[in-house]
Formats: structure tokens, C-alpha cells, sequence
């Protein structure tokens, strides 16, 4: 099964990530997939159009291995948006993996 980080709100998107975004639209969970700026597939990707999950996951996934990336994270507002069919949703702390990526200017995490 799979398993996904889930992005926890008001954070910065991981560098070394495809980041998947839920949200309720006419009834049904849609997704979205975007790379980070910077990144080779970041040049060349916005925010796509929304799309089932399952699909978005399967999207991610090759975005991910086409550029190089390390995993897929999750971004939702509501943890009842998430199905277990999908994977396993794993609430953790990003900001090291955040800090550790960057290299100019060095930032310090507080809190």
C-alpha cells in the first residue's frame, strides 16, 4: 500500500516533492498535482486541472519519478477528504526535511 506525508497547514511545500491537493468540489474529493518552483518539472508545471484522486495520485507518481524527486506529500484541510483505498496518510513534521533542502540564504525553524 502506499504511504504519503501529510503537509500540514500554513506550511511550505517540501523541495524535494510532488505536492497532491484535495479539496471538496460539487459533491465529490477532487486533487490537483504541482511540482515544486525550481525544480526541472516545476519550470514546467502549474497546478493542473482538478482531477479524481486516484488519478492525481497516479499523475504525482510519475512527475515524481520524472524529475527526480524523493516522495509525493498530501495537502488537505480535512482529514475526512482522505479514503484508506488510497494509501496510508501519515501526519509528521516536514519542516526539517524543509530546511535541510534549502541552501542560500540558511534558515532556522522555530518552534
Amino acid at each position: 500500500m502506499a504511504r504519503f506525508d501529510r503537509l500540514q497547514a500554513n506550511a511550505a511545500a517540501p523541495a524535494d516533492a510532488v505536492v497532491v491537493t484535495l479539496w471538496k468540489a460539487t459533491g465529490r474529493t477532487v486533487a490537483d498535482v504541482v511540482c515544486p518552483v525550481g525544480s526541472v518539472c516545476g519550470e514546467l508545471s502549474i497546478a493542473e486541472f482538478p482531477r479524481p484522486v486516484p488519478l492525481a495520485l497516479e499523475r504525482a507518481e510519475e512527475m515524481r519519478k520524472l524529475c527526480n524527486l524523493s516522495r509525493v506529500v498530501i495537502s488537505l484541510s480535512d482529514s475526512a477528504l482522505w479514503r484508506p483505498q488510497w494509501g496510508d496518510l501519515i501526519d509528521g513534521d516536514l519542516n526539517d526535511v524543509i530546511v535541510e533542502r534549502i541552501e542560500k540564504p540558511k534558515l532556522r525553524v522555530y518552534g
